[in-house]
């Protein structure tokens, strides 16, 4: 992972990547009707989890494709989304 990271930082398309705390720490926010609702973790009744970020400046869906399949290799998870963020 650190070989990766460090791969990613020198080619200048890595901009941010972390873990985050287990669901223990969170709280959902749910919106109906004009009303919030305050869930408080743990989520144990939860399929998908988002467990970190990497952030990735790339020129095209391709590219951030190839990095997003690399770095799931190396993390070893299920599944990775790869997302255009919007107004960057």
């Amino acid at each position: 992972m650190a070989a990766l990271i460090d791969e990613m930082t020198k080619a200048g398309v890595l901009q941010a990547t972390a873990g985050l705390a287990g669901t223990k720490k969170g709280a959902r926010i749910r919106f109906q009707g004009g009303e919030s609702t305050i869930i408080d973790g743990p989520f144990a009744e939860s399929k998908e989890l988002i467990a970190g970020y990497a952030i990735f400046e790339l020129p095209s869906r391709a590219e951030a494709i190839e990095w997003a399949t690399r770095f799931g290799q190396i993390v070893k998870v299920n599944e990775v989304e790869v997302r255009e963020m919007v107004g960057w």
